[in-house]
């Protein structure tokens, strides 16, 4: 596996454990993934896009009500993921996805 690929892998998985610290994320799906994954949120992932959007961040991509589609790519920094998994706990964190 390339340099980039393994940047990406290992970026998807780091940002997928944080959000999954978050109380009621978790991943839809158990299997293996690369860079992209779906949690299934506690609250309104529209909530979460629009707190991201007010941070400058292209969020995941909401596919219904409480799941996101996120996608890593080689470019984000733990810093930015930290922050990412941040402002997405904010918007949850009172169970409804209040935003900011």
């Amino acid at each position: 596996m390339g340099d980039v690929a393994k940047a990406c892998y290992a970026k998807a998985h780091f940002l997928a454990e944080r959000l999954c610290e978050i109380p009621g994320v978790k991943l839809k799906y158990g299997g293996p993934f690369f860079h992209e994954f779906v949690t299934i949120l506690p609250g309104p992932a529209q909530a979460v896009e629009r707190a991201l959007a007010k941070e400058g961040v292209l969020s995941g991509l909401p596919l219904g009500q409480n799941e996101m589609l996120w996608c890593v790519t080689e470019k984000a920094g733990a810093a930015q993921l930290n922050s990412v998994a941040g402002v997405t706990r904010l918007a949850l964190a009172d169970g409804k996805g209040a935003s900011l």
